[in-house]
């Protein structure tokens, strides 16, 4: 049930990371 939460507010946050910051950096934010 986590699991499913974490990935549901990932995919959110995919859809809502700004055009200028690359994916990469974006995870390299979330893991500190």
């Amino acid at each position: 049930m986590i699991a499913d939460a974490v990935c549901i507010d990932h995919v959110h946050l995919s859809v809502t990371i700004p055009p200028k910051i690359s994916v990469s950096d974006f995870i390299g934010y979330l893991k500190g």
